[in-house]
Parts: C-alpha cells; structure tokens; sequence
C-alpha cells in the first residue's frame, strides 16, 4: 500500500514559528516515498523549549 505524507499523523507541542515544521514535513515526505507505513517508524523528540 502506497503511503503519503498525510498517514502520518504527528501533533508536535512546537510553536507556531518553529522552524521544525519544515523539518517535519520533509521527513514524513521522505518515509511516504519510502513506503514506509507508520506503524514502521518511531520518532521521539523532546529537546528544547515544547520538551
């Protein structure tokens, strides 16, 4: 089954300014062409102010 960046379903504490979401996207981007289903893939963050 073919993924796309919207299956993975991430609701981060960041601010709204963060430059993080680009981060983000472009990671869930890379795992959709992947194919990589989130149930494959584990991401932890916690470090800085949202921590």
């Amino acid at each position: 089954m073919s993924q796309t960046p919207f299956d993975y379903d991430v609701a981060p504490a960041w601010c709204p300014g963060c430059g993080n979401f680009m981060i983000l996207t472009a990671l869930k981007k890379a795992l959709s062409e992947l194919g990589l289903s989130p149930s494959q893939v584990l991401i932890c963050y916690g470090i800085g102010q949202a921590a």
